[in-house]
């Protein structure tokens, strides 16, 4: 697995409201910086967006998709070699899974009540 960083950070303001009343205003900001951290790679490729086994070419394999819409792209697919391009293009996104990454920026402001 390869390294990983994250920077976090949160920031906080007291406001005395009454003796021993306070109220609090903060941002909580995690992964500050939207590092792409890798929580899990396919084993046979070591790669989170990859699982290792290739796709192979063949001409009649694809053939019975001419005709058809592209999905990835909406349009008409017209050769063999179109069908292969768009299934490695959905092949590349059904493999990868937004799980195997880490948590992406996420940002939390909030109040607080303190008695």
């Amino acid at each position: 697995m390869p390294g990983t960083s994250r920077f976090d950070l949160r920031i906080e303001k007291y406001i005395p409201i009454y003796k021993k009343t306070m109220f609090s205003i903060f941002a909580d900001m995690r992964n500050v910086f939207n590092s792409q951290n890798i929580a899990w790679v396919y084993p046979y490729s070591g790669e989170p967006d990859d699982n290792g086994v290739p796709l192979v070419f063949e001409r009649s394999r694809y053939y019975q998709y001419v005709g058809k819409t592209d999905p990835t792209t909406g349009r008409r697919i017209n050769t063999p070699e179109e069908a292969y391009e768009a299934h490695k293009r959905l092949r590349k996104q059904f493999y990868n899974n937004p799980y195997n990454y880490g948590m992406p920026r996420i940002i939390r402001l909030g109040v607080s009540l303190i008695f």
